[in-house]
């Protein structure tokens, strides 16, 4: 139970670090240029 728990956690965390990693990056090139 614990580990479903943590991997049902993780995924959206995941999720959102990843999209915010790649907005971030957006953000610096439109930034950029």
């Amino acid at each position: 139970m614990l580990r479903e728990g943590a991997s049902s956690q993780e995924s959206p965390v995941l999720f959102t670090r990843g999209y915010f990693q790649a907005n971030l990056f957006t953000l610096c090139i439109i930034f950029f240029f």
